[in-house]
């Protein structure tokens, strides 16, 4: 990648034999202003129309330097920040004008922010409600996982669009090219459970546990079926 400066930036993946690779900036003039070297493969970069301000990206490893985004400062020849790459990886990255923001577009969805001083994502929330829309069963279950071990900050109407996903799944929009299997729906069944429950609709969580055991005799959903069942005046059936 080229900027208009004349500074470009490579990923050099070495002999392809082992888990590294190292990342290159060089001015117009071929002076180097960063190498640096990850225990992972590289897998994207980008780099600003000025040349202020480059990504990284690197593949799933073992090592620390696995799944992260770091960013470099050209200007200070510097390591900016590094952090995990976005759980829902977008199609691109493009650098603001100034650095100011970096953009995570995807393709369908459109664009949201991180922080060019810090990599923070600006909008994490929003990215996960979009990707509740996503043809892909387990995408969206991954959502519903996430938005779960953040329960406490979810809103009502989140949950609702959450439970509408699910519903989705489970009468046949699971996904465009694979079957899911009985424990994949199974899942599908147990997020229900715990949105409904979250809900407050213990019944429809009863049934929707149940289901889940039906298909998957290790669903995991024992004990909230006895559970509710006796919150319900059941007779406790697992």
């Amino acid at each position: 990648r080229v900027a208009n400066n004349g500074t470009f930036i490579l990923n050099d993946w070495g002999s392809g034999r082992s888990l590294s690779g190292t990342f290159y900036a060089f001015d117009s003039t071929g002076t180097m202003l960063v190498k640096h070297h990850f225990r992972a493969n590289l897998y994207r970069n980008a780099l600003a129309e000025d040349g202020a301000l480059a990504l990284c990206e690197t593949a799933n490893s073992p090592t620390k330097d696995g799944a992260v985004l770091a960013c470099f400062d050209l200007l200070d020849r510097r390591v900016r920040w590094v952090v995990p790459r976005p759980s829902f990886l977008p199609d691109a990255y493009e650098i603001a004008p100034s650095s100011s923001s970096i953009s995570l577009r995807y393709s369908d969805l459109g664009a949201f922010h991180m922080s060019a001083g810090s990599g923070e994502i600006l909008e994490p929330r929003e990215i996960e409600l979009a990707f509740l829309t996503s043809t892909n069963g387990f995408t969206v279950m991954a959502v519903v996982e996430a938005l779960l071990a953040e329960a406490a900050t979810v809103t009502e109407a989140e949950w609702q669009a959450t439970l509408v996903a699910l519903n989705r799944l489970l009468q046949g929009s699971f996904h465009p090219s694979m079957t899911p299997t009985p424990r994949d729906l199974a899942k599908a069944h147990k997020l229900s459970g715990h949105v409904l429950e979250i809900l407050g609709h213990g019944a429809d969580a009863l049934r929707a546990y149940q289901a889940a055991l039906a298909l998957d005799n290790r669903a995991g959903v024992a004990r909230r079926i006895s559970a509710l069942s006796r919150e319900l005046g059941l007779s406790g059936t697992v």
